[in-house]
């Protein structure tokens, strides 16, 4: 999904009337796009970065986060995204990088 949100493909804005549907037939939902009730949804005009990781896009200005972006917070601790590789390969792993002299 992430890749598609990017792409500006993967937003699908439902109508009023496509709603109430959608929840008696779930197959009319489009695998892989974010559906949104309301076709003037405040979400669907939001970036992908800021739509997929909150408030965490504001702490860097790159377009994207991708793996081996260094991100800081406010308060300046940076924050370590990359990759969890798992079956399907779409986790992201998010932890701290251990400064420390001794970090056992």
């Amino acid at each position: 999904m992430a890749s598609r949100l990017y792409a500006g493909t993967g937003i699908r804005l439902l109508s009023l009337l496509q709603g109430p549907l959608a929840w008696l037939n779930v197959s009319l939902l489009n695998s892989g796009d974010l559906n949104l009730l309301g076709l003037g949804n405040p979400l669907g005009s939001i970036v992908a970065k800021s739509l997929l990781y909150g408030q965490i896009a504001g702490w860097t200005s790159d377009q994207s986060i991708m793996w081996g972006t260094t991100i800081y917070d406010p308060s300046g601790q940076s924050i370590m995204w990359g990759t969890n590789y798992t079956t399907d390969g779409t986790s992201i792993m998010w932890g701290t990088s251990m400064t420390a002299a001794d970090p056992r």
